[in-house]
């Protein structure tokens, strides 16, 4: 299952936020145009770069050891106690809305054009009645 939400830069890790500097800041080197992606454009550019892309990224800033992107494991779960009103739950009851897809979360909370978007993928554990 999938939860999403917007993310403001100011809540992006200081890891995350100098990997985003160094890639937007680059007419070349990373990118393989001479465009300077903004963040709206970041995320969807990085699925594209080459694999040679990737790993210079990679080795610059070890990847794989990047936990979150956006909100972090306590941020990506139910929401607090103070839930305002939503679309199936009342003012002051917190509601975990997810979705069964990325795009779908993406889409359930209607970001804005060019937010970010955090979205984390939850893993739901059976148990038996009784």
């Amino acid at each position: 299952m999938y939860r999403a939400r917007t993310i403001e830069h100011a809540d992006l890790s200081s890891t995350v936020k100098e990997i985003l500097a160094q890639i937007t800041s680059q007419k070349d080197g990373l990118l393989t145009s001479n465009v300077i992606y903004d963040e709206r454009n970041l995320w969807k550019h990085i699925e594209n770069f080459s694999d040679d892309e990737r790993e210079k990224l990679s080795n610059q800033f070890d990847l794989e050891k990047i936990r979150y992107w956006g909100f972090d494991e306590k941020k990506s779960g139910a929401p607090d106690k103070t839930a305002s009103h939503g679309r199936i739950n009342p003012s002051g009851i917190s509601y975990l809305y997810t979705a069964l897809d990325e795009k779908t979360a993406i889409s359930e909370i209607q970001p804005m054009n060019g937010a970010l978007v955090s979205v984390a993928k939850i893993k739901t554990v059976a148990c038996r009645a009784g």
